[in-house]
């Protein structure tokens, strides 16, 4: 035989690297492959990872001398005061805010939008800091419209890219 055992051990060895390499091509690259996609996917869809925060989110009006009111005239107008907190506040409409598992910060950036039907509210968008365990209000001029209509006021709070909370306290027109 030519080139004698040492040969022919080469040329098996040879055949189950080259078979080896050929498993790993088929089996083990698209399982690694779709893993890293899934995982990509996976992260698109979640997001950033969130800052924890645990706290309340309300808002109330006021008049321009600071006291709380529930209805406005027509066309007037009112501050609207969007507050976080760690205890529970009076208002009915707060609602909580429990954001676990993300990353801990000693201030959470939130980011507000107002949206509305009737009121006009300025300014409708406001990024804010909220001390991890303080609290923070947040004002937003509010005018009232012409008509008797109703009409609703939505507060809808992201962190990131993500809607945390939405709470929609009531104002009322007075009758007159």
């Amino acid at each position: 035989m030519a080139g004698g055992p040492s040969s022919w051990i080469w040329v098996v060895l040879s055949l189950l690297t080259f078979g080896l390499i050929i498993w790993f091509v088929k089996y083990r690259v698209p399982v690694n492959v779709q893993g890293t996609v899934d995982r990509l996917i996976d992260q698109k869809i979640q997001g950033p990872a969130l800052t924890n925060y645990s706290g309340f989110l309300s808002a109330r009006f006021v008049d321009r001398d600071g006291h709380p009111i529930s209805e406005i005239d027509p066309e007037m107008e009112c501050t609207m005061v969007v507050q976080f907190a760690q205890q529970q506040p009076a208002e009915p409409w707060a609602e909580p805010i429990d954001l676990r598992g993300g990353e801990d910060a000693p201030q959470v950036f939130f980011r507000i939008a107002i949206d509305s039907t009737g009121f006009r509210v300025t300014l409708d968008r406001k990024t804010v800091s909220v001390a991890a365990n303080g609290v923070l209000d947040v004002p937003f001029e509010v005018a009232a419209p012409n008509t008797r209509d109703r009409f609703s006021i939505f507060i809808q709070v992201f962190q990131k890219t993500r809607l945390v909370q939405v709470v929609a306290p009531k104002l009322s027109l007075r009758n007159s």
